[in-house]
């Protein structure tokens, strides 16, 4: 993939016009960015407790898979190659227990009056595995 988007950034630049004959190496194998995910407004994020605002505003664009292909196609463009997505224990947030029916993410809050409603979602019993 690298040396496809290097293919093409050299003929952007120069044009057809020119050889290339360039051998090159990551001198770092793993480039990555670490994200702090949040998925709601009662599930936000570790930045939570600080006084910023930026886990506040990214809610909407989480939930927007446009935002996730020009995360990645950035990514590549940038070449990195790892994402570490950190968030407080996403389990109780996404998944439906029977035993505690209030506790996963029904439809997503934001702030700032931002809300959508969550696609449904396949409820775990005592029997999967």
């Amino acid at each position: 993939m690298y040396d496809g988007l290097q293919i093409a950034e050299d003929i952007k630049f120069t044009g057809f016009d020119e050889i290339f004959n360039t051998q090159e190496s990551s001198a770092i194998l793993h480039r990555g960015i670490k994200l702090n995910l949040p998925f709601d407004k009662k599930a936000p994020t570790y930045e939570s407790n600080s006084k910023g605002t930026s886990f506040q505003k990214a809610i909407p664009h989480i939930w927007d898979i446009t935002f996730w292909e020009e995360w990645f196609d950035e990514m590549a463009r940038f070449r990195y190659n790892v994402i570490s997505v950190w968030n407080n224990h996403p389990f109780t947030s996404l998944v439906l227990l029977p035993e505690c029916p209030g506790l996963a993410i029904q439809d997503v809050t934001g702030f700032d009056g931002y809300s959508k409603k969550c696609q449904s979602r396949r409820r775990l019993t005592s029997g999967d595995g």
